[in-house]
């Protein structure tokens, strides 16, 4: 049977006071420790103690006997005073304690109940003064008139006046008279030199600049040094010393204005200026903004004049200018009438001058194919042809010319074939099938594949049969009538934003190549592995059946299969990484890829400066042992948040005590942690918290958004913990969160496909992770 004992007993002793005019009650205090038979504290929980007054014997008969419902503290303690209980047997106030003596009795059942398993019985060796008192028949009864060998009080003791006083010094008083300073019967000092406010005198003057003086920009020193802000394709650019930089993460504008004037909002409405019956009006358009007003003191035109052209005095002549045999006329007006124009010298053209005709002129710039550049230099125009995709214009030697993007961005890290491509919220997004030698484009597989689709549901001619370029066969597929519902595996390829497409088979053919590290890869993320037997390509057969259709499609066998035999025909075996013409409405498997800017080619997370979703995170102090695994990225990877490698190593309570700590917030864990450590005695009342922050400074319990966010990406989390040789985030596993409900409940996630939320009693135990924020 489980018991529990006693281990110590704080001794009785009391706290009654007798006066005259108010009565104490008639108590005893008694403290008490308990313990089980473990030697743990039974704390926080009801226990029901029986106190028992024995008179002259250890077993004599109770004269007393009260019980008392109490709950322990978080130290084990009881707190009672004898007197105050529910009374069964006796009254305590009419015991004599002047007679006899008296012992006693304490009995305690620890689990709250009347089960009285403790049991101990002590003398009262010295009894309560007031109790003692109250019935010993010769006890004072307070009455300070009746005291003898009182102490003889001065005067002042009752009356508090300072006439009452004796032996009162002498009033003294304060002079100054120049710089000395005198007291009545206590001397004199003699105070230093004043100061005669001259600054000049002044010692130990500061060091001041010219500026403090004059308070000219000009004589301040270290100057930045003038900079010039501008815009230039799209970018933002500054010139000119480096006071002010631009940071490398935003320097683009924000795309939106396409520089037309129409396509900007709440433009001006147009306005007409006009003269009517001498006075300037203006007319515009209702409901519009407008950019002119009419100052009403100025709008009337002096009298006199109409507003008719026709009208004005002294007009200049018309006059004509034109161009025969080779020489400039000018006609109309004379020396008598004002002119516009007067002919000048040298109006003869030469006998070799222009037609006037484009197709006459020489060295005009040509161009020879779309796209291509025409520049001037060596006083001739020059053609730079197109230059290759990714590839950047720059000038050397004074002429333009391409360069590789890797000579114009040194610091780039450049996707290779293989790995994993994240995007810029730090998920994977494919797996690199391609990249150029330079790095100017790359192509990505997507992480899923869709089976059981047709190429198409007839056997109509597409015009789809380019071999290298999917994105032209996808292109021509979408020019064409109901293409989602007539061409099911485009259908589930191509975005709504043209960017993923699907295949062409020499294209299909180069993933084929690295199918094995495809695959590993794939797996690593969570991705569908290349599995299928039959892949369909973008590109259209231009065989024909019988009645002149292009039946046919190209697809690639992913691995060996056996068509079996037609009529008058032996089985076909088509071999893995094969490509094979097949009917266009027979079910095959569609997977999309996608082409990669130079940019995105270029954007590989370097290890330590930025980070994807389940790198290991290091700290700029260490990078040989990570710390974490990151889960959550922004900036590009320059700033995120890390889970510890680690969980406490067995389940953890939220707190052991039920109150209301504020921490709330569903977002912020850091927030929540710092409320509750800033709680009295929170490293032992609350276990799971004090577990986050005992791993140092920046660690927190994650809040119950973050451990969803968490749990989203626990598979990819769980690849890199497993490859390190720790603890997993576990399948259906129950974590706790920082985000407090009540004063009775918090947040735990449960790592399931809903990522379900429970209240939960936050004595209950569960799993813990810290985070990081960096």
């Amino acid at each position: 049977m489980n018991t529990y004992k006693r281990i110590l007993i704080v001794s009785l002793f009391t706290l009654i006071a007798i006066s005259i005019k108010a009565q104490a009650p008639d108590l005893i205090s008694y403290q008490a420790v308990i313990r089980n038979t473990s030697g743990n504290l039974v704390v926080n929980k009801p226990v029901n103690v029986k106190i028992s007054i024995l008179k002259n014997g250890l077993n004599s008969s109770p004269v007393y006997i009260e019980t008392h419902t109490i709950e322990s503290n978080s130290n084990g303690t009881i707190s009672l005073y004898i007197g105050n209980g529910n009374v069964s047997l006796g009254t305590f106030s009419e015991i004599n304690w002047s007679s006899g003596t008296y012992f006693i009795k304490t009995e305690t059942d620890p689990d709250g109940g009347n089960n009285y398993r403790i049991t101990g019985t002590s003398q009262l060796l010295s009894v309560p003064y007031a109790l003692y008192a109250k019935n010993a028949g010769n006890g004072f009864d307070g009455d300070y008139n009746k005291l003898i060998n009182t102490p003889l009080f001065s005067p002042v003791a009752t009356s508090g006046d300072f006439n009452d006083l004796s032996n009162i010094p002498d009033k003294q008083q304060l002079s100054i008279q120049g710089n000395t300073i005198s007291l009545t019967d206590g001397g004199s000092i003699t105070l230093p030199q004043g100061f005669e406010g001259n600054y000049n005198n002044l010692t130990n003057l500061p060091d001041l600049k010219p500026v403090a003086v004059s308070g000219e920009y000009k004589d301040l020193n270290g100057i930045p040094e003038k900079q010039t802000l501008s815009i230039k394709d799209g970018n933002l650019v500054i010139t000119g010393g480096d006071y002010l930089k631009i940071d490398s993460e935003f320097f683009k504008l924000p795309e939106g204005f396409s520089g037309n004037y129409s396509d900007l909002l709440n433009t001006p409405g147009k306005q007409k200026l006009g003269i009517k019956e001498g006075k300037l009006m203006l007319t515009g358009e209702k409901d519009k903004a407008t950019l002119l007003e009419i100052d009403p003191d100025f709008s009337i035109l002096p009298t006199g004049f109409s507003g008719n052209y026709k009208e004005l005095t002294d007009k200049p002549v018309k006059q004509t200018l034109s161009i025969r045999e080779n020489k400039l006329y000018l006609e109309g007006g004379d020396e008598n009438t004002e002119t516009l124009l007067k002919l000048g010298d040298s109006v003869e053209f030469p006998s070799n001058s222009f037609s006037g005709n484009y197709n006459d002129l020489t060295n005009k710039p040509a161009g020879n194919n779309e796209g291509d550049i025409m520049y001037w230099s060596d006083n001739s125009w020059t053609i730079l042809p197109i230059g290759q995709e990714g590839q950047v214009l720059s000038v050397a030697d004074g002429k333009l010319t391409w360069i590789e993007p890797s000579y114009a961005n040194t610091s780039a890290s450049t996707y290779k074939t293989g790995d994993i491509f994240y995007a810029r919220n730090g998920l994977p997004e494919g797996v690199i099938i391609e990249v150029s030698t330079v790095g100017r484009y790359g192509k990505i597989l997507s992480l899923q594949e869709t089976a059981n689709k047709k190429w198409s549901t007839s056997h109509e001619t597409s015009g789809a049969t380019s071999e290298k370029d999917g994105r032209e066969n996808s292109k021509t597929i979408q020019s064409l009538p109901d293409w989602r519902t007539n061409f099911p595996a485009f259908a589930v390829t191509i975005t709504d934003d043209n960017t993923w497409y699907l295949p062409s088979i020499n294209e299909w053919s180069e993933i084929f190549k690295n199918k094995n590290n495809i695959n590993s890869q794939l797996l690593a993320v969570g991705g569908t592995p290349l599995s299928g037997t039959f892949y369909w390509s973008s590109t259209e057969s231009l065989r024909e059946n019988d009645n002149n259709e292009r039946a046919y499609a190209t697809g690639i066998a992913m691995k060996s299969y056996t068509l079996p035999a037609g009529q008058g025909e032996a089985p076909i075996t088509v071999l893995a990484g094969e490509t094979y013409n097949d009917d266009k409405t027979i079910a095959g498997t569609a997977r999309a890829i996608r082409r990669l800017s130079w940019a995105e080619t270029t954007s590989k997370p370097v290890a330590g400066e930025t980070y994807a979703i389940g790198n290991l995170y290091y700290t700029k102090e260490d990078k040989t042992d990570p710390i974490g695994i990151v889960y959550e990225i922004t900036d590009g990877g320059l700033h995120g948040k890390i889970i510890s490698l680690d969980e406490a190593p067995s389940s953890l309570a939220w707190s052991t005590e039920n109150i209301v700590t504020n921490a709330t917030n569903t977002d912020n864990g850091e927030k929540n942690t710092s409320l509750i450590s800033a709680l009295p005695d929170n490293a032992t009342k609350y276990p799971a918290n004090t577990w986050c922050t005992s791993k140092g400074s920046g660690w927190y319990m994650p809040s119950v958004n973050e451990m969803v966010s968490i749990c989203k990406v626990a598979f990819l989390l769980n690849v890199t913990l497993l490859e390190k040789g720790k603890i997993p985030i576990e399948d259906s596993g129950r974590y706790w969160t920082s985000t407090e409900i009540d004063e009775n409940q918090s947040y735990l996630v449960i790592n399931t496909s809903d990522f379900s939320r429970p209240n939960t009693a936050k004595s209950t135990t569960a799993k813990v992770r810290a985070v990081y924020a960096f």
